[in-house]
């Protein structure tokens, strides 16, 4: 067909559906946490703290075959609105280089520290891997303290 403007080919074969769901399009094997619930649920969790970075990790009781989900807190305690901007997309690509080590069915939150700011960003990567590598062990929550069972 000479004159027509050609499809859209980088679509071509995507149903509406796919297409929304982002972090798989870009061969990403995670979901985002948007709700607060799922972060204040994931601070029951386990957690892995570097001089970075403190990640949290929950393990979902239903979902076990669904992607993992993962969240970002970035506190103004970090610095100003620029900065923790750059925090989030260095994290963000941090993270799609990770997700293979992000294991199904578990919550993480990364609460970012202002180090990260000037980080190498290898260093990084290897904070999030190791957070990720131990926290996909167990990754259950912590018992409640009971009154026979003091802290």
């Amino acid at each position: 067909m000479i004159g027509s403007a050609p499809s859209s080919a980088p679509l071509a074969g995507l149903d509406r559906e796919s297409s929304v769901a982002a972090p798989s399009g870009r061969g990403c094997s995670f979901e985002r946490l948007l709700k607060r619930a799922d972060f204040v649920a994931a601070q029951r969790g386990r957690r892995f703290s570097t001089p970075l970075m403190t990640v949290q990790g929950l393990a979902r009781s239903q979902g076990l075959d669904q992607p993992a989900r993962l969240g970002l807190t970035v506190t103004r305690k970090v610095g100003t609105a620029t900065e923790r901007n750059r925090i989030k997309r260095r994290l963000r690509a941090a993270l799609r280089l990770c997700a293979r080590d992000a294991k199904q069915g578990v919550d993480y939150v990364i609460v970012a520290r202002r180090d990260l700011l000037a980080a190498p960003f290898t260093a990084i990567v290897t904070d999030i891997e190791n957070a990720m590598s131990r926290l996909g062990d167990k990754p259950t929550a912590k018992p409640t303290p009971t009154p026979d069972r003091p802290r």
